[in-house]
């Protein structure tokens, strides 16, 4: 069956061959292929971050300029920056993904005790060093944002400049204004949620559809119908990293202190010292 299949497979390809015509009849018909002797992975790399785990990374464009992205979560992944792709490239950057440890295409653990700003700070050094990457710059939305100043504030030698998106500096500030975003939700999406989440029935049908018909078409994205990338990434973020370091919605915050020093970032933030720009646009 096997050479069966091999001498169709065999002849078919003689076939296409003889068919199209010789490189020296129409120069553009040349099939070029690299003639290294590389594996090529279209820019996707797997880091070790130590204790044999391991993150996964992809470089997008060519340039002298370099941008780390820093998704939102804990838990989401990079997918809802693939519309850089259209034009970040095209202007002569050079960014790369990177989904966080327990994140879609890195290794998943699922052990609460890692889920801590400091580990994860150090987990973006040793992105950086497993990329190679000086002088670059890092960028954070929403949870990102404050990894990223995290980052500036232990490793700032490394950075060029800091963006931060959709994020503030500090828990009591995040805190606040999610509660009053819950407060202007309709009365009877406020008890749906304080239904579940008095329950900590977060994986409920009922909340789900809550949390992402009425909360996050408010808050997260307004697009209607929602852009693929960025209703996977609401669907994603509903997880137990992100449940358990956030709180189970972005209205809803009193887990996000278990971060740890995520809460005292706003009075260090001062320190940083890389040029750095802040978009609090939502």
């Amino acid at each position: 069956m096997h050479r069966r299949r091999f001498l169709t497979l065999s002849a078919l390809a003689a076939a296409v061959g003889t068919a199209m015509p010789s490189s020296a009849e129409d120069p553009k018909s040349e099939l070029h292929m690299p003639r290294d002797r590389k594996i090529h992975t279209g820019g996707s790399r797997m880091i070790d971050i130590g204790d044999s785990r391991h993150v996964w990374t992809k470089k997008v464009g060519s340039g002298e300029t370099k941008v780390l992205l820093l998704h939102g979560g804990p838990g989401a992944d990079h997918c809802y920056f693939e519309c850089f792709e259209d034009f970040l490239p095209q202007n002569g950057i050079e960014f790369y993904y990177y989904d966080q440890l327990d994140s879609t295409n890195s290794d998943k653990p699922n052990d609460p005790a890692l889920w801590t700003v400091e580990r994860y700070r150090d987990e973006v050094e040793a992105v950086r060093k497993g990329l190679g990457l000086e002088s670059f710059y890092l960028y954070g939305h929403s949870w990102g944002g404050m990894l990223a100043i995290e980052y500036a504030l232990a490793y700032p030698q490394h950075l060029r400049g800091l963006v931060i998106s959709n994020m503030t500096a500090g828990i009591q500030a995040y805190q606040k204004y999610a509660a009053l975003l819950r407060s202007q939700l309709p009365v009877n999406v406020i008890a749906v949620l304080d239904k579940y989440e008095k329950a900590g029935d977060y994986k409920s049908p009922e909340y789900q559809q809550v949390v992402l018909e009425q909360v996050y078409s408010r808050h997260i994205c307004r697009l209607n119908p929602c852009s693929n990338p960025c209703s996977a990434a609401s669907a994603i973020s509903t997880n137990e990293s992100t449940t358990r370091c956030r709180g189970p919605t972005n209205s809803s915050s009193p887990a996000a202190k278990r971060t740890g020093s995520a809460g005292t970032i706003c009075r260090r933030s001062a320190r940083v010292h890389s040029p750095w720009a802040l978009d609090t646009t939502r």
